[in-house]
């Protein structure tokens, strides 16, 4: 990659510059940093569509925070996903803990705590002349401790038209910042703003494959599609279970082969007309899940 003319890699994550050279970015590294440090959520989204939030360093936190349950954020150089750079903090050893975590970061954000059922990621595409493309809402399904589980989507997922705009509101300063490619908005209704965006990451998203798909028609028009993660063993496509897993999925299944840890990961896309049904058919994939690993 060294010897590739300078600007000709397309990167979402910003690497370590003895890896990468800066110069081979075909988008500037140092703005896909900014727009993707949750330092600098607000100046994307507005200070009318962000949660109340206070950038601060380890010491002063320590110092300063009293009052919980607040959202502590990692501000890094490094992209971050499926919640790592988050903790949900209701206790004060709860927030001690997060930033022995986050002790590394020279800031963190400490967020106001936002009450709200649903949350969706909006996916947006922003095109090289500047276009912003509507790609469509997944439902976000969080464990009580913040991470990410997988997303709910189909026609029957849909997003308020003021979420919609909440978003686009960040895709377009992201294009202002001379931005091409995917991006993801994290939103909420939540008082008091109504509508509020507590996260954007500047690439590929979770749900945005699922998403695509749906577009093109990839995937037949479900009331409720179920994507998820799954992590399974390095010979999972040689087992005799493999062949019910397929049967069961059909083609809505797609194999990453050498995850971490020389696991095989699956992303599984469960389909039908209501989540009771998607959840019966979730269960029996989790069963066989287990029998794959046995074998």
């Amino acid at each position: 990659m060294a010897q590739l003319p300078a600007g000709s890699l397309v990167l979402q994550h910003a690497c370590p510059v003895q890896e990468i050279p800066p110069r081979q970015y075909w988008f500037n590294r140092d703005r896909l940093i900014e727009l993707n440090d949750k330092a600098n959520l607000a100046e994307h989204v507005g200070l009318e569509n962000s949660p109340q939030r206070r950038l601060l360093q380890i010491e002063e936190a320590v110092a300063k925070i009293k009052n919980f349950p607040v959202a502590v954020k990692a501000s890094s150089d490094v992209s971050l996903g499926a919640a790592e750079g988050v903790r949900l903090c209701h206790t004060y050893d709860a927030f001690r803990k997060a930033l022995c975590d986050f002790a590394s970061c020279e800031r963190i954000v400490v967020e106001q705590w936002l009450n709200f059922d649903i949350s969706y990621c909006l996916s947006f595409a922003v095109t090289e002349n500047s276009q912003i493309h509507y790609l469509g809402a997944a439902e976000q399904i969080v464990a009580p401790g913040g991470q990410h589980q997988g997303n709910w989507l189909g026609s029957s997922v849909q997003a308020s038209s003021h979420l919609i705009d909440v978003g686009r509101r960040a895709a377009a300063s992201a294009a202002r910042c001379g931005y091409v490619g995917f991006i993801g908005v994290d939103v909420c209704e939540a008082e008091p703003y109504g509508g509020v965006a507590f996260d954007l990451n500047c690439r590929l998203n979770y749900s945005t494959i699922p998403l695509l798909l749906q577009a093109r028609g990839s995937v037949p028009d479900f009331p409720v599609i179920l994507s998820k993660g799954l992590r399974m063993p390095p010979y999972a496509t040689q087992t005799k279970a493999w062949k019910r897993f397929k049967d069961m999925l059909g083609e809505y299944v797609f194999v990453y082969a050498g995850y971490i840890g020389e696991q095989t990961f699956v992303r599984a896309l469960i389909c039908g007309p209501s989540r009771t049904k998607v959840a019966e058919q979730d269960a029996a994939l989790e069963q066989l899940i287990a029998e794959i690993w046995k074998q």
